[in-house]
């Protein structure tokens, strides 16, 4: 692996990740679910800070980043602005909560020119520098989504990064009969992609229930 190849590896922050340690809290009075609003929207600005002091290369959102039947206007905003006040590139993925179509703010919103929003429920790429591919994949409906990755070749050379909202089924083995799959895949479709692609996949199904996906807007 080339030096640069480790750079990026190492040089991307990943919203989804961050987000999903705020539990949503369902039931809760309104003073708490305001207090809790409000501390996903203090962490997903401390990310952008910590993202220009380590002058990060890209910013990756895997989905779920709010809640497509649910999402205020202000909040709306907020992730406008938040994004649009960096300069770092941001590569959003939806996922099966904040599921893209034409009506979705994801497409109804001007988005700075910085934001890149996966649109198709399939692979499609991205040149992040010289030899370094992201592909990304976005939901188009809240249930059903098929796998993004069994039928997948890079159809190029060089290092494939992968971004999409998807359920590895060994992990969901382990979180019992009641989870759901969303985009699901086996491990090993990684490995048939080809040896170019064996670095894909960067958010999975994080094994929460729906009452704790990490969203902005509950």
């Amino acid at each position: 692996m080339s030096d640069r190849a480790r750079d990026w590896d190492k040089e991307l922050a990943e919203i989804d990740r961050q987000m999903a340690k705020q539990p949503a809290g369902a039931g809760a009075k309104p003073a708490t679910a305001a207090l809790r609003r409000q501390n996903r929207r203090t962490t997903l600005t401390r990310i952008i800070d910590l993202a220009e002091a380590e002058r990060v290369d890209a910013i990756l959102g895997g989905g779920d980043l709010f809640e497509h039947d649910r999402i205020a206007p202000d909040t709306v905003e907020f992730l406008r602005a938040t994004f649009g006040r960096t300069a770092i590139p941001v590569y959003l993925a939806p996922g099966n909560h904040d599921w893209y179509s034409d009506a979705s703010p994801y497409a109804v919103t001007e988005w700075s020119d910085n934001v890149h929003l996966f649109t198709e429920d399939r692979l499609t790429a991205v040149s992040l520098s010289d030899g370094i591919t992201l592909w990304g994949a976005a939901h188009r409906a809240p249930a059903n989504t098929d796998g993004f990755f069994a039928t997948f070749r890079p159809d190029r050379s060089g290092i494939h990064l992968a971004l999409a909202h998807a359920s590895e089924r060994g992990f969901l083995a382990q979180q019992g009969s009641g989870k759901m799959p969303h985009a699901p895949f086996e491990a090993a479709e990684l490995e048939a992609a080809g040896d170019g692609a064996k670095r894909l996949i960067h958010a999975v199904d994080s094994g929460q229930d729906d009452a704790g996906s990490p969203r902005t807007d509950q």
